[in-house]
């Protein structure tokens, strides 16, 4: 899916620190129980679901939509931009969005919050 983003890279990447001078000790040595509890936390059930990376990827896109709404140059055009962002942010169809947004003058904010209302009960 184009939205998902992936690291296969980052799967097997380790890091090592190494000091640019030398020293006469050597490197501290962790008791096995601290060993076996960083082990352990480092053990991941679940792969990890890139949710922050999707929410980033949908503010784009929803900044995107508002840039497109504030470049509109005809009525039509602003109409249009008003219509597509609606149904992004409810996903409704969009006869549905066209009539809510006619009854209110095409103000999007308050579309969208009658949307929900009527949705609700």
């Amino acid at each position: 899916m184009a939205g998902d983003l992936d690291y296969p890279n980052l799967a097997i990447c380790k890091i090592r620190l190494r000091g640019g001078v030398t020293t006469a000790r050597p490197p501290v040595v962790l008791p096995q129980a601290i060993r076996d509890a960083a082990s352990q936390m480092n053990i991941d059930e679940s792969p990890y679901d890139f949710s922050l990376e999707r929410h980033v990827i949908k503010r784009q896109e929803e900044r995107e939509q508002d840039r497109i709404v504030q470049k509109a140059s005809s009525r039509e055009e602003l109409q249009s931009s008003t219509v597509t962002k609606m149904k992004n942010l409810t996903g409704a169809d969009e006869a549905v969005c066209v009539a809510i947004l006619e009854k209110h003058n095409y103000d999007v904010t308050t579309s969208i919050e009658a949307f929900f209302l009527e949705n609700e009960s």
